[in-house]
């Protein structure tokens, strides 16, 4: 049996990638109302709320609503601006819907997750660092295409039952660049384990260099302790597919061919 590994932001959805760009960020925070709580540029977005929750919101159960709240108050106190808690709640409570409203699976991907979800002879993993909305919101789109999946590690699969598995930093509490995620993984798996990996994955190479996960060289670095940390959970070298845009920065035409033509490439990859 193989093990197939997708990431989900800036793997399986262009649209958190185009999200998450300055001008339409920018739009965003007038429309959730972060941006009259002081909020007003994706410099201060990245700089003042999402990096200093990161870790918080990546690793607790806590929610991207949550801490986007604790960290907005935190950011207008500052500043000397108002920012009373109902009123910040409200502003990050619109933001993260709209965040997770804008963060589908690319229809491109739908016929091939399709297949694997009837295919006997793989077991197919979404795996993520994200907030702890993410694991329901990842469920919730795949349901939608008939695709059964389970979040671990609150339901795990048992006999021969095999839906996608959901993997999300935030319930494990480890990222994927770290041992702990892949060991809680293959706890949660049903025997027979995996005898072979491919894992499709863009290491935060395609997310927005401004909010300091980006970038190519900080992708490489999480691609090798990604590799590692699956070799000592599972004893297994696993195939890799650098999911990586030629140009992620480029305007959106040009950005979607691109998307589609590399994702139908992995989906080939995953599945040989």
């Amino acid at each position: 049996m193989k093990l197939l590994v997708f990431d989900f932001a800036g793997t399986l959805s262009l649209e958190t990638i185009l999200f998450a760009r300055d001008g339409n960020l920018e739009k965003e925070l007038a429309r959730s109302g972060l941006a009259g709580l002081g909020v007003r540029s994706a410099g201060l977005f990245w700089d003042g709320l999402v990096l200093p929750g990161w870790e918080e919101g990546s690793l607790t159960a806590r929610g991207y609503a949550a801490v986007l709240a604790e960290k907005l108050r935190a950011f207008a106190r500052s500043r000397g601006i108002p920012a009373p808690e109902e009123a910040a709640r409200a502003a990050a409570g619109a933001f993260a819907r709209a965040y997770f409203a804008a963060s589908p699976i690319s229809g491109v991907w739908k016929k091939p997750l399709t297949a694997l979800a009837a295919a006997p002879d793989c077991l197919t993993l979404i795996a993520t660092d994200h907030y702890a909305e993410a694991g329901p919101h990842i469920q919730n789109l795949l349901a939608a295409w008939g695709i059964k999946a389970l979040v671990l590690p609150h339901a795990a699969p048992s006999g021969t039952d095999r839906p996608f598995l959901i993997a999300n930093s935030a319930d494990i509490g480890a990222h994927k660049a770290q041992v702990p995620f892949w060991r809680s993984v293959r706890a949660a798996l049903a025997e027979p384990l995996p005898e072979a990996i491919r894992l499709v994955d863009d290491f935060g190479f395609n997310e927005n260099p401004s909010g300091g996960y980006g970038g190519e060289s900080k992708a490489r670095a999480r691609e090798g302790l990604t590799q590692a940390a699956l070799r000592a959970a599972f004893g297994l070298a696993p195939g890799v597919f650098p999911f990586f845009l030629e140009n992620p920065c480029g305007e959106e035409g040009p950005l979607r061919q691109s998307f589609e033509k590399l994702a139908r490439k992995a989906a080939r990859y995953a599945s040989a």
